[in-house]
């Protein structure tokens, strides 16, 4: 039985080659918008009425310039961030070291937001909405535009706080950085922004609840995991370029442990998802393209017919090795 939905492929962020910046910066507005706290009123008691402001105050609230938003929901991971807003959160890649820090919200129920810090303890401040209009929540802040890629974006800065937001047709996004220097943050905004135009190219995605289903909309077989690992895939998706996407959970919950299966007719190519460099290699006789990076393993090949590609997080090179030459031998 096929599903249709906006639901966007991949829980961890995928970003593609960065685009590099332009400094072209033709004009300044200023943002004077302001988002309203909404605030949870509780039953009026006899003698008074008792507002109950169920606020959770964010790394960026320190600053004063950075407003208090609620209701905030906060969720334990970002695939249940995706699943509750119906798209697919930008984040940065797992070689950020963010992942630990990283706590996720929904704003309203209209705006993701994911609060970080980096290496240095800069607190980190990623939003995004359906919304088509500065969704920063920072207030009195001066904008540049300026164009990163094809990228039209307006950054801006308070004090020490740095602050971009951009929108393509289907969302708008912001990151605002206390402290990071002018580089650092053209480079955090760099990754988001590609992020960004990953997820406009899967913007129309389809789901699907068998891998029979997918198969028979692409009109060839996808890659699966062999059938000894005995575990049933979590996301099942095809894309409108009948790109498929496949996701096993290896591990339990808290060991976000897992493996991403993509298969492609052959003239699309698959290595662009990430923007890590991939280098020729052999695996148990296999040539392929293979790129690690910390807890992170793919490799990508084809066939005459079909691309493929084969994503880990936290499999060991052993387990790794053994997966592949299974997949190969299926």
């Amino acid at each position: 039985m096929k599903k249709k939905s906006s639901i966007l492929m991949l829980s961890m962020t995928a970003t593609s080659i960065l685009l590099s910046a332009c400094g072209n910066q033709p004009s300044t507005t200023t943002n004077t918008t302001t988002e309203t706290a909404v605030a949870t009123t509780t039953a009026a008691t006899t003698e008074e009425t008792t507002v109950a402001a169920e606020a959770s105050t964010t790394a960026a609230t320190e600053d004063a310039s950075v407003e208090l938003v609620n209701p905030m929901i906060e969720y334990q991971n970002i695939a249940e961030l995706n699943n509750t807003m119906n798209f697919m959160m930008i984040d940065f890649p797992v070689s950020y070291g963010m992942l630990d820090t990283e706590k996720f919200y929904a704003i309203d129920g209209v705006i993701a937001e994911i609060q970080c810090t980096d290496d240095n303890k800069n607190p980190v401040h990623i939003r995004m909405s359906e919304r088509k209009d500065d969704i920063s929540g920072v207030n009195g802040v001066t904008y540049s535009q300026t164009k990163i890629g094809d990228t039209n974006v307006n950054i801006g800065k308070l004090d020490k706080l740095q602050v971009a937001w951009w929108q393509n047709d289907h969302y708008s996004y912001s990151l605002s950085v206390d402290g990071l220097s002018d580089a650092d943050f053209s480079t955090y905004l760099e990754l988001l922004i590609s992020d960004s135009l990953f997820n406009l190219e899967y913007s129309s995605i389809e789901n699907y609840t068998s891998v029979a289903d997918l198969n028979s909309a692409l009109g060839y077989s996808a890659m699966e995991l062999p059938a000894t690992y005995k575990v049933s895939p979590t996301t099942i998706q095809m894309s409108s370029e009948k790109k498929a996407y496949i996701r096993y959970n290896l591990g339990k919950e808290s060991d976000d442990c897992y493996v991403d299966l993509y298969t492609a007719p052959v003239a699309t190519p698959l290595s662009d998802l990430y923007s890590y460099s991939f280098q020729d290699a052999e695996i148990d006789g296999m040539k392929v393209k293979e790129c690690k990076d910390d807890s992170l393993h793919i490799v990508t090949w084809a066939d005459s017919d079909l691309n493929y590609m084969l994503v880990s997080l936290n499999l060991s090179d052993p387990e790794f090795s053994a997966l592949l030459k299974e997949i190969k031998n299926k």
